[in-house]
């Protein structure tokens, strides 16, 4: 949609309407706003950085011949590795819930320290 609206912003541009190109900037900056909301960016670079690393362990034991595959040194390594990356994602993950969690708490706690509003008719 970022994309898509800046395209159209710059072929209107191109077509002398100019009138037009603040909307489709308001447009980009909404859904740029919303993005950042939604933390995407640093979920899809979280996600990315573990593909990766799978992927490189993966391509370490297929690089390994079938005695070295047998190895108990080389499995202990395949498997600490792959349990460590995961476990780094899912720190990530766990971190993140405890932050959500302790703000819903504050905000339980702040409505509960406020006295509670009377009718006086």
């Amino acid at each position: 949609m970022i994309l898509l609206s800046g395209g159209v912003g710059t072929f209107l541009a191109a077509v002398n309407f100019e009138i037009w190109v603040a909307l489709t900037t308001t447009l980009v900056a909404t859904f740029v706003s919303f993005l950042e909301y939604k933390q995407i960016e640093n979920t899809l670079i979280k996600y990315n950085q573990t593909k990766t690393e799978l992927s490189n362990i993966k391509l370490w034991w297929q690089s390994l011949s079938n005695e070295e595959r047998i190895k108990k040194e080389n499995k202990d390594k395949l498997v600490q590795r792959t349990e460590d990356i995961l476990r780094t994602e899912l720190s990530g993950w766990i971190r993140q819930m405890q932050v959500t969690i302790d703000k819903l708490y504050t905000k339980k706690e702040e409505a509960d320290e406020k006295p509670p509003k009377t009718n006086n008719s």
